[in-house]
């Protein structure tokens, strides 16, 4: 052989084993229980996404798994069930519904060349498979019969859920009767919170950044004085400052069921934009609400919104609107926070709205829908974005 010859037969080995190398490393092999599952071009392959996360085809792993699976286009939803356990994955959302319990993830499922993919490891850890990565082999191993530990409960002094503090949230439950608070403090800052004591589990924000919180629990002993039932301290590190304004928690609480988050998808279902959605919910929310000044001259300390009876009587005050565009925007995985203080040139008195994040300027937007569905009555030419000097904050969730 020449050495020109020699020299290309090098090169073409070097350049194939260098596509199959990269091609190795975008598009694992996934195996259940030791068998491999034949991907083809018509079914999808699977590959690594952005996140560093295998994303597999939908329908043909899951089948695969075992799992029955239905895809709904106009809610955009993956469903798996399979022993009892029934599997909901939303596209384009980083979390994923175990029956009705919401599991938060890092990376999403997309639609890639007209096919779904699901990100491997949360939507089958949820099933109770055991999901291991073989880097030898590039492949994900999946076995089943596995206990679900994804979704376990992590329990501290008996009340405590801290299995969601990296997305700065902690679960309380408490079922022992009476008048309960909740007080939770970091530094000076403190958030006071009604609590339930009939067993309902209720989620609350640890929005005060990384450090260490003080959670405590309080029973009423008369009147106005409580008694500590127990406290807990917790070092908090949140792996996403903003993932905290996307879950569902006591004052903004939704699911997969909510008849809220069915509505934001429908209206929003034409648009993939972030902004865009913000705005066409925004719109909503003016055009098909009226503010309640009964309900505003009886509500009493403690009130809790509802985001559906808010949406179904398409009435209410500025704490109902402010909790049902934020539960309409973070299902649909904008981060939103809704903000109590006051706001003399929109509202006399305490007033309620919201923060929306615009991630194209890297910044939070002060949207202000109970004064805007007011004024949209006489002044069509409202703006949705309002200057955030003329409102001063006190809380925020």
């Amino acid at each position: 052989m020449s050495r020109r010859k020699a020299l290309i037969a090098v090169l073409v080995l070097t350049v194939g084993l260098s596509f199959f190398s990269a091609y190795a490393a975008t598009n694992p092999a996934v195996s259940i229980n030791n068998q491999l599952v034949q991907f083809t071009t018509s079914s999808g392959t699977p590959f690594i996404d952005a996140a560093g996360r295998t994303q597999v085809p939908f329908r043909l792993t899951l089948e695969k798994f075992g799992a029955v699976v239905t895809w709904n286009s106009q809610t955009r939803t993956a469903t798996a069930v399979k022993d009892g356990v029934t599997v909901r994955v939303p596209i384009g959302k980083n979390y994923i519904y175990r029956n009705t319990e919401i599991i938060y993830n890092d990376t999403a499922a997309l639609i890639k060349d007209s096919r779904t993919y699901l990100p491997i490891r949360v939507v089958l850890e949820a099933f109770g498979a055991s999901v291991n990565w073989n880097s030898n082999l590039n492949r994900v191993e999946i076995l089943t019969g596995v206990q679900p530990p994804v979704i376990a409960p992590v329990l501290v002094g008996g009340y405590f859920d801290i299995k969601d503090l990296s997305r700065g949230l902690i679960h309380v439950t408490y079922s022992d009767g009476g008048k309960i608070k909740i007080i939770i403090e970091k530094g000076t800052a403190k958030y006071t919170y009604d609590l339930n004591s009939a067993g309902q589990r209720e989620s609350f924000p640890l929005q005060l950044g990384d450090g260490s919180y003080k959670i405590g629990l309080y029973k009423n002993i008369s009147g106005t004085s409580y008694s500590l039932v127990t406290s807990r301290s917790f070092d908090v590190k949140i792996s996403n400052a903003n993932d905290v304004y996307l879950t569902s928690i006591q004052t903004i609480n939704w699911n997969v069921d909510s008849k809220a988050v069915a509505k934001a998808i429908d209206l929003t279902k034409g648009t993939q934009n972030v902004a865009e959605k913000a705005r066409i919910l925004w719109d909503f929310m003016v055009k098909n609400n009226s503010y309640d000044y009964t309900k505003a001259a009886t509500v009493t300390s403690g009130y809790v919104p509802v985001v559906d009876r808010t949406l179904e009587e398409r009435k209410g005050i500025c704490y109902d609107f402010s909790a049902l565009y934020a539960a309409m925007l973070r299902s649909q995985g904008t981060p939103a926070k809704l903000i109590k203080g006051y706001a003399p040139k929109y509202a006399s008195g305490y007033h309620a709205w919201n923060e929306v994040y615009d991630a194209s300027q890297g910044k939070w937007l002060v949207v202000d829908t109970t004064y805007d569905l007011q004024i949209y009555i006489r002044d069509k030419s409202v703006t949705m974005v309002k200057n955030s000097t003329e409102f001063s904050k006190l809380y925020e969730y």
